[in-house]
């Protein structure tokens, strides 16, 4: 190919010719059929080479192809190219239509040696499609590609539907608020906060989010994209400072702990590197405005069985209504549908607006940085573009596009809006973009919008189907009255301050976090972080993906909750850092193996961003990712996924602790560095160990020797099941007897660092050291020495009466389900009210902490942080039924206030599907069933020892407490159980 001309290249068809065989069902895309953007360099950047049959689709980090194309049929493609880059990696975004994907690259070792490569497997539509290539991150060298070829693989798979309950006996699960989001109680009323977005009700299809303010005047609706952030910086300079670990070992040893705490966080400023984790930005706002000055019999709700909400208000004699969601599937995926109703003939007017997230009282709002533009078309489409120039994609337009489906009344075209008037009902649809070329987005999703054909009924079935499948797969009811359901959450809210839980409470508040879960995520895409989809701060506070407690909690709840295929998004991303991790290992400690990055944000490489000692130094962190890894084959019984992802990151994690644990002349290894997340040791006097100093590189941390112990023995189970790694077993096993025993301490909990002069600080809320007990199971009342048992429970009961001005709301929440996994009902109970005491919103979304003033966790702003949302689910459903493979236990800690109730569709470790479990006469009543995919040994534990007992409808044998079944694959298993 010769060098082509500027003129050349803005000369190509804007759609690019396709050579389309039915026989091979293959599109091919050639560079000169390319859009290209390649600053300051030339139109197409040609690298250095011989061969002029090639083309660098980039050569500056800010350059960029594309093309447009037709495809005969929708289907899966692979993306084929032919490479070639003397880089030794490189990895570009491979954008199509309105979906991302990253590839990762080898170098080749010339610019003349192309290697056929597969870069990615997508999604293409029948008729116009799009695609473009970019840098990603910073990760750019300049890179000859050959000719693009999409060959056609498959249909595009359909969702799969799971089949849900209904039963009549389940809540309806309906949030109830009297007024819009508007901050109406609290310290921060009309002050600090002016945009209301916290108390907005979400939506979201697991990837775009929403949220719906519920005003009248002026109803604002925020859309975010879970892959659109900025200030992301990832730079190619990450240090190697593998040299300084001697050093800090050195210092440990002679007690030099302050001097240790510095080196590594010293030595990584020191090294230039700028690297910078990124927050979520919000693609902007659809308002519709109206004029209702006098507006009264307001209502605003959120259906969570739907994810829709709806408003409702009266005006002058009108009654009016809007309904809203985010469709998940389909030709509508991701696209918002708002329907708005009159019920008399012509009275409904409205403005339709779009533009930047709320610009003038949004935190940290800064229109002329985004450079926002409206256009009105022809057709009526509102029109938004803006540009995110913080972002090292090279394509960094985003925005949305507007239109009115349908309505009765008349369009009138304003300078920046559109208005329909003198209506009786309209259906409004919004479809977003992000990291592209603006035009070319605008007339893709313009085209896209005006197709769709349908009313508001037949775009939410499909999405109804989806949803529910997922919602509806479990349920929770504590048999609530009515007159409590029928409460709106500021009502219940106000009774929690009081310390009375309502049962209506509990169980709107576990639907909740379920439902967040659902919407914030879906399988392909990425998991929720501690804000979710739901930020509207334009530089928001700990928007971040943290594995030291709250990524963890985020996912407790959901296998046990028949919800593990939302699981995957988080493996998904794991494997994606794989290829950072061995650097991180690498260039931190001259380790072999992984050490995985414990704080990120969307988007990600997966290398270490930060210079903090208490991540940088986070050494269990390996074991505790690959701990969900092997809970997700315990649930699932997969070992396809147990043998391809599960067992190479743990063996990967392995050789990094092979390297890493050094042996002490007592015959147990050392972490040296490590860390118990957040906290730091005090003295034999219970102050801080060095005077006015908080200490994050520790040594010995209990937590890392009973996560990288679990770990180690489900290696070697999981190396059994698989009938592998025969030579390597035996040096685990003697690794495992190496890692330190666990302590008592004067206080009668567990030691939190088994390390000489390390006393505890019981008043924090990180409990971390308590992992052998919750999340992980190897601390159990039945297996485990009662005196050892009672430790790990007392350490939380120490956490809390050291002053819950120390606590968060996460850390009450960590608290309730280790209290549920030690049987201690009335104190985990406590900690759910303190919870809900202090930290949740009137739309149900919870804060890092108290900031309503009344005194149970922290005081501070509020900040928006929905892990505890999340660990209210584990908490209850821990607090009703726990499991481990071959145990299931039921009612372990039931509060006396849940006196009777019913789960259905929840699922416990060995892939035991709990049917229903019902109870009655405060627990003493018990109907169970289950059952099981595979045959097994199971043994059902109960509180209280068992008075009578009947299997299938006969009495059946029983031990005290115990009863030991042999189940068949496929049986239905059907228990009357008194106590």
């Amino acid at each position: 190919m010769k060098n082509l001309t500027c003129f050349q290249i803005l000369s190509c068809l804007l759609f690019a010719t396709t050579n389309m065989s039915h026989a091979q069902n293959q599109i091919t895309l050639q560079p000169e059929q390319s859009q290209v953007g390649n600053p300051n360099n030339g139109p197409l950047g040609i690298a250095k080479g011989t061969d002029e049959n090639h083309f660098a689709y980039w050569s500056k980090a800010d350059s960029w192809a594309s093309w447009k194309f037709l495809a005969d049929e929708a289907g899966l493609y692979e993306v084929w190219s032919e490479v070639a880059s003397i880089a030794k990696h490189s990895g570009l975004y491979l954008n199509y239509n309105d979906d991302k994907v990253m590839v990762h690259l080898k170098g080749t070792g010339s610019y003349d040696k192309f290697t056929p490569t597969k870069l990615a497997v997508i999604q293409l539509k029948q008729g116009l499609n799009t695609l473009s290539l970019n840098p990603h991150r910073n990760q750019w060298e300049a890179l000859n590609i050959r000719a693009l070829k999409l060959k056609r693989i498959g249909d595009i798979p359909k969702e799969i539907q799971k089949t849900f309950l209904a039963p009549s006996s389940t809540p309806a699960y309906i949030l109830n608020s009297e007024h819009a989001a508007n901050w109406t109680s609290g310290p921060f009323k009309g002050t600090e906060y002016k945009d209301h977005w916290r108390d907005a009700y979400p939506i979201g299809s697991g990837q775009l989010g929403g949220m719906v303010y519920g005003d009248v005047q002026e109803a604002r609706f925020m859309l975010q994209d879970a892959r659109h952030w900025r200030h992301q910086n990832s730079p190619k300079n990450f240090p190697d400072v593998s040299a300084q670990l001697q050093k800090v070992r050195s210092l440990q040893a002679s007690g030099n702990f302050v001097d240790a705490n510095q080196i590594y966080r010293q030595m990584i400023k020191d090294s230039k590197y700028k690297g910078r984790v990124g927050s979520p930005l919000a693609i902007g706002d659809l308002v519709l405005s109206t004029d209702a000055p006098d507006y009264k019999n307001y209502k605003r709700s959120l259906d969570l069985e739907r994810s829709e909400t709806l408003t409702q208000w009266s005006n002058e004699g009108v009654n009016y209504s809007r309904k809203a969601f985010i469709s998940r599937v389909g030709e509508s995926k991701d696209i918002l549908f708002v329907k708005l109703e009159a019920d008399k003939k012509g009275r409904l007017n409205f403005g339709v607006h779009l533009g930047l997230h709320n610009p003038k009282n949004a935190q940290g709002s800064n229109s002329k940085e985004f450079k926002p533009q409206i256009n009105i078309d022809f057709a009526g489409h509102v029109q938004y573009t803006a540009h995110n120039a913080h972002t090292t994609s090279a394509l960094k337009d985003f925005g949305a596009v507007a239109r009115v489906i349908s309505h009765d009344g008349q369009v009138v075209q304003k300078l920046d809006h559109i208005r329909i008037e003198n209506a009786t009902h309209a259906l409004v649809a919004v479809k977003t973009f992000h990291s592209v070329d603006g035009k070319e987005a605008i007339d893709r999703i313009t085209r896209d919008l005006y197709k769709l054909k349908g009313d508001y009924n037949s775009f939410i079935t499909p999405h109804l189907l989806a949803h529910q499948g997922l919602f509806n797969s479990a349920s929770l009811n504590l048999h609530a009255s009515q007159s409590e359901r029928a409460l709106s959450n500021e009502a219940l809210i106000a009774e929690a301050r009081e310390l009375k839980l309502e049962k209506a409470l509990v169980e709107r508040m576990w639907a909740m976090g379920r439902y967040l879960s659902i919407v914030g995520s879906r399988k392909g895409g990425l998991p929720v972080h501690l804000t979710g989809l739901w930020s509207g701060d334009y530089s928001p506070m700990w928007a971040i993906h943290l594995m030291n407690i709250n990524m963890p909690m985020i996912h407790w709840h959901l296998m046990d909750g028949n919800l593990s295929e939302l699981m995957l998004p988080f493996f998904d991303l794991f494997d994606r850092h794989r290829p950072a991790s061995r650097v991180n290992a690498k260039n931190l400690y001259g380790m072999k193996g992984i050490y995985i990055n414990p704080l990120f944000g969307n988007n990600e490489d997966g290398l270490v961003k930060v210079n903090s000692p208490h991540l940088l130094h986070m050494i269990g962190n390996n074991a505790w990712v690959a701990q969900h890894y092997w809970d997700y084959y315990t649930f699932t019984m997969d070992k396809k996924f147990l043998a391809e992802r599960a067992v190479p990151l743990m063996e990967e994690s392995a050789l990094f602790y092979e390297d890493f644990l050094v042996e002490n002349k007592d015959g147990f290894y050392d972490i040296s560095p490590s860390n118990s997340p957040e906290n730091s040791p005090h003295n034999a006097q219970g102050t801080r160990l060095f005077p006015n100093r908080h200490i994050d590189t520790h040594k010995n941390s209990t937590w890392e020797y009973a996560a990288i112990r679990e770990m180690f023995t489900n290696l070697v189970e999981a190396s059994q099941i698989l009938n592998i790694n025969s030579q390597q077993i035996p040096k685990w096993e003697k690794m495992i007897s190496k890692l330190r025993p666990y302590e008592i301490n004067a206080q009668g909990g567990v030691r939190e660092w088994l390390t000489d002069g390390f006393y505890d600080n019981p008043a924090h809320r990180h409990l971390t050291h308590l992992y052998p007990i919750m999340p992980g199971y190897e601390i159990n009342k039945e297996d485990t020495d009662p005196k050892l048992f009672n430790a790990f429970v007392q350490s939380s009961h120490n956490r809390l009466d050291a002053g819950l001005e120390s606590q968060s709301a996460w850390s009450l929440l960590h608290n309730a389900n280790v209290l549920a996994r030690g049987g201690d009902a009335d104190k985990a109970y406590q900690a759910l009210k303190w919870l809900a005491a202090s930290s949740i919103l009137e739309n149900l979304l919870t804060t890092h902490n108290d900031w309503r003033e009344s005194g149970y966790t922290m005081n501070q702003a509020p900040i928006f942080q929905i892990e505890s949302n999340m660990g209210w689910v584990s908490a209850v459903q821990e607090m009703i039924f726990t499991s481990r493979p071959g145990v299931l236990k039921l009612l372990p800690a039931l509060p006396s206030d849940w006196s009777e109730g019913e789960i259905k569709g929840m699922r416990g470790r060995g892939a035991i599907d709990i049917d229903q479990l019902s109870w009655s006469k405060e627990g003493s009543k018990i109907t169970l069933k289950l059952q099981s995919p595979h045959a097994q040994e199971l043994s059902i534990i109960l509180p209280k020892k068992i008075s009578s007992l009947k299997l299938q409808g006969k009495i059946h044998s029983f031990a005290d407490k115990r009863i030991s079944i042999n189940l068949e694959a496929g049986q239905v298993y059907s228990f009357e159980i008194t106590l």
